[in-house]
């Protein structure tokens, strides 16, 4: 939902990088700074997450949003692989 007042949704998000069953990485926005772009419909995020402290292997990334209006949730989850850098 957006503030009508602000007419900027106000979401609070949450990137959690995991490996098998363990949280390695944590990131909160609690202030919707990674918001990009916005309409009625959707929301596109950016969030640089630091990847080189993580060792190559299958990861998950898994993205929680929380409307701070309406105090709906939504989560997205995707899988990503890191490699080893090639020299």
């Amino acid at each position: 939902a957006l503030d009508q007042s602000t007419l900027v949704p106000e979401l609070e998000v949450t990137y959690t990088v995991v490996k098998g069953q363990d949280t390695v990485m944590e990131v909160q926005d609690a202030a919707g700074r990674s918001i990009h772009f916005f309409s009625g419909q959707r929301v596109v995020l950016l969030q640089d997450l630091p990847v080189d402290l993580l060792q190559p292997g299958e990861y998950r990334l898994e993205v929680h949003l929380r409307d701070l209006l309406t105090q709906s949730e939504a989560r997205v989850t995707d899988a990503f692989t890191l490699q080893s850098p090639t020299g």
